[in-house]
């Protein structure tokens, strides 16, 4: 069963997710934190759970789990020290921007960004520092995450803002960001770039759909030939 190898802490979402795909036949996510077998070292997974129907109920469910262990390493750790260590920063594999409120958190500055950001957003740091984000990414008002960043500064309260799909003049990613507020009152924005998985999702519903249709032709070609041996 899945639930061996999950952390108990995280049996009740994990089954809570689960039964809503079943019972909506959309699809759902959550984050796990399990111990591999044959490791000792705990993991983090971002699952995507996909509904497969038959007859128009959900049948089954296909599930797609992304490593996510660095990313909360990295969280964890600037979340501990209130400080953006240097090598994290610059060597982690997701994408760190920082920002500064002003204007009582109406509109931020961007006051760091890594390299794995700037290979994301196809924009170079030096470009863009001391910018407001508006300026340098309008996008962030269309997919609501210039929303979140307002909600975290006034708040506190971190949020993971879903699956987006970014596209200005440069560059053209599915991403996730993790958005939260240091002490310092500056906010951070730790994201990955989904567009390897979304793809793959993608990818796995049209296998699911032409799967489904074969099945539903079988059926409809064999309901056939019973008829015609009827009639005769």
């Amino acid at each position: 069963s899945i639930y061996d190898f999950i952390d108990n802490h995280f049996h009740r979402t994990v089954r809570s997710v689960i039964n809503k795909v079943y019972s909506s036949g959309e699809m759902g996510s959550f984050e796990m934190k399990i111990i591999p077998m044959g490791e000792e070292q705990e993991k983090w997974y971002d699952t995507q759970l996909a509904p497969i129907h038959s007859n128009q109920n959900v049948t089954s469910i296909t599930l797609i789990a992304t490593d996510i262990t660095e990313r909360k390493k990295t969280e964890d750790m600037l979340r501990a020290s209130e400080i953006k260590y240097r090598a994290i920063f610059e060597n982690t594999t997701n994408g760190i921007a920082v920002f500064q409120a002003v204007n009582d958190g109406q509109d931020f500055i961007i006051t760091d960004f890594n390299e794995t950001a700037e290979q994301v957003d196809k924009v170079k740091k030096d470009a863009i520092i001391g910018k407001s984000v508006l300026e340098v990414f309008p996008i962030f008002q269309e997919t609501g995450l210039y929303d979140a960043l307002k909600r975290v500064w006034f708040t506190s309260v971190p949020e993971l803002h879903p699956v987006s799909f970014f596209r200005d003049n440069r560059a053209e990613v599915w991403r996730k960001d993790y958005i939260y507020k240091l002490d310092t009152g500056e906010i951070v924005d730790i994201y990955t770039d989904e567009t390897e998985t979304v793809n793959l999702e993608k990818t796995m519903m049209e296998i699911v759909q032409n799967e489904r249709q074969r099945i539903g032709h079988n059926l409809h070609d064999g309901l056939g030939q019973n008829l015609t041996g009827i009639a005769y």
